[in-house]
């Protein structure tokens, strides 16, 4: 019973209470990072919309296991095939928001740029490193589920390249062994400026401060996903010298993630 208690709040109360707060009419891409509280900001700015483009299918919400599965048997690329399906529904006049594990892409910057607002939020790299980790060793689905141990995943190959998980998202074309490069780094960073705005996750409420000075509409945030093992169970694995491993592979996205931060303290000033 408190389950259909909440389910109810969370999809009947939001619109109730969102018609007095105003509803967003600009059209929104938000680019959904991983373990960065994506999928309660993205309920939250679904919300901000008016109830009629829920019911007339002009929110697109990218379902992630469906696109890989779409990848696979197309033979595609899985970010490429993202992209492709980010060109149709921004082509789609009626199309009003999307959201989803998509990259950043010039193509759509550049053909919709003036129509769509880019925006997306991040996370201080190092706990999002090890929430991706967690969430994904000790999940119930198999969708991208990890079977290493701590010690040896981030010895590896895939866990290095989370620490470029940012700058893989946002530098374009860049080859798997260059997305720690300076140059990559530069690139997902002038991308990121192309952003209508760029939140932090430790900082929601200057994001909703943000949001609603952009978009009219005021954001409200719940929590839909935790992660399966809790904050205790998660400390007793971090190591020092684990955690310094881990410092040392994000060092692209810290970069990022610290031009981010400039931008918005700048904004505040």
């Amino acid at each position: 019973m408190k389950d259909k208690l909440i389910k109810i709040r969370r999809t009947i109360y939001p619109q109730f209470s969102q018609f007095f707060r105003g509803y967003v009419d600009k059209k929104i891409f938000f680019i959904h990072l991983p373990k960065c509280g994506g999928s309660s900001i993205h309920q939250g700015i679904k919300n901000s919309f008016n109830p009629f483009e829920w019911i007339s299918g002009n929110l697109i919400h990218l379902d992630p296991q469906a696109s890989l599965k779409g990848s696979q048997i197309a033979g595609s690329q899985l970010s490429d095939y993202r992209e492709k399906l980010l060109l149709y529904f921004m082509s789609k006049d009626q199309c009003k928001y999307i959201s989803g594990h998509f990259i950043y892409s010039d193509n759509a910057f550049q053909e919709f740029g003036n129509e769509w607002n880019f925006i997306t939020v991040i996370r201080e790299p190092v706990s999002r490193w090890f929430s991706h980790y967690f969430f994904n060793r000790f999940k119930t689905d198999d969708h991208f589920h990890l079977d290493l141990d701590l010690e040896s995943f981030v010895e590896s190959e895939q866990g290095i390249a989370w620490g470029s998980t940012y700058v893989n998202k946002f530098a374009g074309n860049i080859l798997p062994g260059e997305v720690s490069s300076n140059e990559a780094i530069n690139q997902a960073i002038n991308n990121l400026n192309n952003l209508t705005l760029v939140g932090v996750l430790e900082r929601l409420d200057i994001f909703a401060r943000d949001y609603e000075k952009l978009f009219g509409a005021r954001i409200v945030f719940d929590r839909y996903k935790t992660n399966p093992l809790s904050k205790d169970k998660q400390q007793e694995q971090i190591t020092d010298r684990i955690r310094k491993k881990v410092e040392n592979i994000c060092q692209p996205d810290i970069i990022f993630y610290e031009s981010a931060l400039k931008r918005i303290r700048a904004k505040q000033q």
